[in-house]
């Protein structure tokens, strides 16, 4: 992987931040700044748990039940077909 400095207006004057190239297959290179602050890290994980709280405890619409039903139908029905 290529090292390159990137500028990042947080750091001092004259600091650069650490990068990567990502050399993910079938992906264009991408950059990725290294070196996130505790405090960074910590505000962007408090914000990920909230959001993805709110999202567990979200009903499952009736739209996706209905669908799960009928799948769970069908898939009953291909076994009672084979013989399972």
């Amino acid at each position: 992987m290529a090292s390159k400095e990137l500028h990042d207006p947080d750091r001092p004057e004259g600091k650069k931040a650490q990068t990567r190239e990502s050399t993910v297959p079938g992906k264009s290179r991408a950059n990725v700044v290294r070196g996130l602050d505790a405090r960074s890290q910590e505000a962007i994980g408090r914000a990920l748990k909230a959001h993805y709280d709110d999202l567990v405890q979200a009903p499952v619409p009736d739209k996706f039940m209905e669908l799960l039903d009928r799948l769970e139908a069908r898939e009953q029905s291909a076994k009672l077909q084979r013989g399972q």
